[in-house]
């Protein structure tokens, strides 16, 4: 017998500027560091992994001054993705 439950995962992100590969030989980006955590946190905490990318992918764009919509802090996003999703 299936009983019906809720099961939520919470996850915690917490990477500095250079772990995200930011421009910090340029600037400090230590602020878009936090607001990717934040980001990472709240998506990797979600059920799916397409709308885990489709919630970070949005804040990274809103910090690409810093470097965080270029491909580096993707995929380091996309290894966060597969240890919270198993290997896509």
């Amino acid at each position: 017998m299936t009983y019906p439950i809720t099961i939520k995962r919470r996850v915690t992100v917490d990477l500095d500027a250079d772990a995200w590969e930011l421009f910090t030989v340029s600037m400090d980006c230590t602020k878009a560091a936090r607001a990717l955590n934040v980001a990472a946190s709240k998506a990797l905490s979600l059920p799916t992994r397409d709308e885990a990318w489709e919630l970070w992918s949005a804040a990274s764009e809103k910090w690409a001054d810093y470097g965080a919509a270029d491909s580096e802090p993707r995929y380091v996003f996309r290894d966060l993705l597969d240890q919270v999703f198993g290997i896509d």
